[in-house]
């Protein structure tokens, strides 16, 4: 991969994907680049796999919930109550 825009966009499409089979899933940075990627992206610094996921928080695709003592959880993100679900496409 070429430079640090596209390798962030290919992390997001496959945390996007995780979620498309796992929907209830959760895990800190750390256990998505060592769980949730492929081989060839879990090498990418954890810099890299966070703004992945601030990217898809951005577009309100993931929800990060700070847990005291321990970081940052992140899972994928339920729409609001008469707020248009942002997962769908």
């Amino acid at each position: 991969m070429n430079s640090r825009e596209e390798v962030v966009r290919a992390i997001a499409r496959e945390i996007e994907r995780h979620f498309e089979a796992h929907a209830n899933a959760a895990d800190s940075v750390e256990g998505i680049r060592g769980w949730w990627l492929s081989p060839a992206l879990r090498a990418e610094p954890l810099t890299v796999v966070l703004s992945a996921l601030e990217e898809l928080e951005l577009r309100g695709l993931v929800t990060k919930t700070e847990l005291e003592g321990t970081g940052a959880i992140y899972s994928k993100a339920v729409p609001r109550e008469g707020q248009p679900d942002a997962n769908r496409r």
